[in-house]
């Protein structure tokens, strides 16, 4: 009998950590970096939604405009390589009411962009893309968004 209970607690616990993982109803992560002072393509975001990933479809972007997006979604491996991002996210973060962290685009460098609707409640943070300017419970996720970055560039 104990170990009937014993599995049983073990699966709905397994079980609840999956549901926790995914995307559910309308809920979407973008994350990427912009910066408003370079030549070229200024812009790198992506949005996690609907089970898919999805780059952006914008040159340049500043705080207030649009975002745009692909219509067609990336593969499939990548989307795996985002959804971290989504699963990632430190609670502290999202129970803030700051908006911006560090000094993002204080010294001309990119600044990361998140945007995160949980179904309820959409919040936007720019984060500085100087590591050790952030706080430090958003210093190892910052990183993980750059480096996230970087593997679905190549």
């Amino acid at each position: 009998m104990k170990k009937i209970i014993l599995f049983l607690g073990l699966s709905m616990f397994i079980w609840s950590c999956e549901k926790a993982a995914k995307l559910e109803n309308d809920e979407y992560l973008v994350f990427g970096k912009f910066n408003g002072f370079c030549a070229s393509n200024c812009t790198t975001l992506f949005k996690i939604e609907g089970g898919k990933l999805y780059a952006d479809d914008m040159d340049r972007y500043l705080p207030g405009d649009d975002l745009v997006f692909e219509s067609d979604p990336l593969p499939t491996d990548k989307y795996e390589e985002a959804l971290k991002l989504y699963q990632d996210i430190p609670d502290k973060l999202k129970e803030t009411t700051e908006m911006s962290f560090g000094c993002p685009g204080c010294v001309d460098q990119d600044i990361i962009l998140l945007r995160y609707f949980d179904g309820a409640d959409k919040k936007e943070w720019q984060v500085d893309s100087d590591i050790e300017s952030n706080p430090e419970y958003l210093q190892d996720y910052a990183a993980e968004v750059l480096e996230v970055i970087e593997k679905l560039n190549n």
